[in-house]
């Protein structure tokens, strides 16, 4: 009888409008792949990790073109920490990209990493965090 029973709501078309989940998915993103190497970087926060030398986090970023990722370690997440790390990590070694993705946390929206990229002229992009399709798959999946 269960069997029957779920055969039957399986094929009620009203059964399956009125279900509360609806099995939507999202699409995958789409995005211009870059032309150069270091023109487009996404940047994401990994931690709290089980600390080495009082670090407790890392910056990751990967360039979109040559898959190339680094990482940095942190000790706080704080913006100008983040910041400075990435500034002296990643811009002074390979300059300003001229993409960035990002995701929502408050270290990459605060109004210093806002600023930092406007002097640059570089663009942000933002994913939601822990959906890796709509981040292109790169970090934080």
């Amino acid at each position: 009888m269960r069997q029957d029973v779920t055969l039957w709501a399986r094929t009620c078309l009203q059964c399956q409008r009125a279900k509360v989940s609806r099995h939507t998915r999202s699409e995958i993103g789409k995005f211009e792949p870059p032309s150069s190497r270091f023109e487009h970087v996404h940047i994401d926060l990994v931690g709290p990790i089980s600390p080495s030398e009082g670090f407790h986090y890392c910056l990751t970023c990967v360039d979109r073109f040559s898959k190339r990722p680094e990482a940095f370690p942190l000790v706080e997440i704080l913006a100008k920490a983040v910041l400075k790390v990435f500034y002296t990590g990643w811009i002074k070694r390979f300059g300003p990209p001229l993409g960035l993705t990002t995701d929502e946390r408050t270290q990459f929206e605060l109004s210093l990493f806002e600023a930092l990229s406007k002097f640059l002229g570089t663009e942000k992009q933002h994913t939601t965090p822990y959906h890796p399709t709509k981040s292109r798959g790169f970090i934080g999946s």
